[in-house]
């Protein structure tokens, strides 16, 4: 398959079937007949699959390692999860266990992996804030497919964004067929166990990876609050030319002790230009779901370069 790379890495007394998405980090569902797992991947011991992909691809992966004692997947916020146990001595459907970071670690260079043993070595989970309907969520996919492009393997591996909103939207709901995602799109409710657990997930992921996006509500309330104080930067997005909704977001951005990394202006025009230095303001547009993808300014790539 085109821009897929599938390796083993042995740990202990099981496997980590490693994905590494190549590329531009698209893959066709219609070249899956032409998966095939490494020939160094043993039937004899569990496997954890492991690596952002589709969700058919893992599906796909799990039925090829169905021969094997039992299959895990690994989902940074939580662990290994055991999803299959087809031996009576194999660990039952829904244990969660961790997998040690030596092991995760192969998958980078060894310069990346002295960082991630480096105590120093600054890990941040940036918040993209602003109000409503103003191109939070567009931006957010947007700044990640122009962060994985610069950073290369490592970007594959190491940019992750949460989604800190019960609204039941993601990269499909901007890829998708415009009629078919409103029909699919189920919204969620507020509440403090939602809440509570992406605040975990927010410590969670900001031990494992390099860059972190937490895609936030579009409401200044006491959920909001919460997930921002578990956050360490942020970057501003409202409407082009609302003084007030910058003022608002700013306030909230001070309260939750947020350093702001830049401001961004959305606008219904094709546009990506720089406003000022400091603070660092940009204008861009089109931040509209189904439209074309807007051009992110390299300085606004920058501080997630750097860390």
């Amino acid at each position: 398959m085109k821009n897929l790379s599938l390796s083993v890495i042995p740990a202990g007394d099981f496997q980590i079937l490693d994905i590494l998405l190549l590329g531009n980090g698209i893959i066709d569902p219609k070249e899956l007949p032409s998966v095939q797992l490494p020939p160094e991947l043993s039937m004899s011991r569990g496997i954890v699959i492991c690596g952002r992909a589709p969700i058919w691809l893992y599906s796909y992966l799990t039925h090829l390692c169905h021969p094997s004692p039992w299959i895990a997947v690994y989902d940074p916020r939580h662990g290994a999860i055991v999803i299959e146990a087809h031996r009576v001595d194999a660990p039952p459907v829904g244990t969660i266990f961790q997998v040690d970071s030596q092991y995760l670690s192969k998958q980078l260079s060894t310069e990346k992996r002295s960082q991630h043993t480096n105590s120093n070595f600054h890990r941040r989970a940036v918040a993209i804030i602003g109000p409503p309907h103003s191109g939070k969520s567009v931006f957010v996919y947007s700044l990640v497919k122009n962060l994985r492009n610069a950073l290369g393997e490592e970007g594959q591996r190491e940019v992750f964004v949460l989604r800190a909103c019960p609204d039941g939207e993601g990269d499909w709901f901007v890829e998708g067929d415009p009629d078919l995602v409103k029909i699919l799109r189920y919204k969620g409710s507020w509440n403090e166990e939602f809440v509570g657990r992406v605040v975990e997930d927010i410590e969670n992921l900001r031990a494992s990876k390099r860059v972190l996006l937490v895609d936030c509500g579009g409401k200044i309330d006491r959920y909001n609050q919460r997930i921002l104080n578990a956050c360490t930067s942020c970057i501003i997005v409202t409407r082009e030319g609302n003084k007030l909704e910058m003022k608002q977001w700013e306030g909230a951005a001070h309260c939750c002790n947020l350093k702001v990394l830049a401001w961004i202006q959305s606008t219904q025009q094709y546009v990506s230009k720089k406003l000022t230095t400091d603070p660092l303001s940009f204008l861009i547009g089109k931040l509209e779901r189904h439209a074309e993808p807007p051009e992110i300014p390299s300085e606004l790539l920058q501080p997630f370069l750097k860390c």
